[in-house]
């Protein structure tokens, strides 16, 4: 009787398994609506949150990263010092761009869920909003899907 073999299935290549970086946003207010001590705060989910202090008298609170501006600062100038603050950071995996007009885009430096954190502030003009940071995804957390 004839034996037939049947060859082995064919192994095709895992797909990759998508990652994103966990992204949030602030939004910035001018000069004239900061007042001098107002924070906020952004965590990579990694190492210690930065804490980020609006800065209009050369003097802030020992371990806050200042963010130096005046009353007379448009909102482009805030904008720009909070950009330079944030990329300027020692320990903090997050990077800053510009978005429109008094936006901040956050990015973390990391793929994964553990860039998946809050952003707070004290700021108390309303015009100022913070975004968390949210959209993080790992390989481990799609393979639970």
């Amino acid at each position: 009787m004839p034996t037939h073999l049947i060859p082995d299935p064919i192994a095709w290549p895992a797909a990759p398994t998508p990652v994103a970086a966990a992204a949030g946003t602030i939004t910035v207010v001018d000069g004239a609506s900061l007042i001098d001590g107002e924070t906020f705060t952004i965590p990579d989910g990694v190492n210690p949150a930065t804490v980020f202090e609006f800065d209009d008298d050369a003097t802030i609170t020992p371990g806050n990263v200042a963010v130096a501006f005046t009353a007379l600062d448009t909102l482009a100038e805030v904008k720009a010092a909070v950009l330079a603050a944030i990329n300027g950071a020692d320990d903090l995996d997050v990077t800053a761009t510009s978005g429109g007009a008094g936006e901040v885009l956050l990015t973390n430096d990391d793929d994964g869920v553990a860039g998946n954190v809050d952003i707070t502030d004290t700021v108390a003009d309303a015009g100022f909003a913070v975004v968390g940071m949210t959209g993080g995804v790992s390989p481990v957390q799609l393979a639970l899907t």
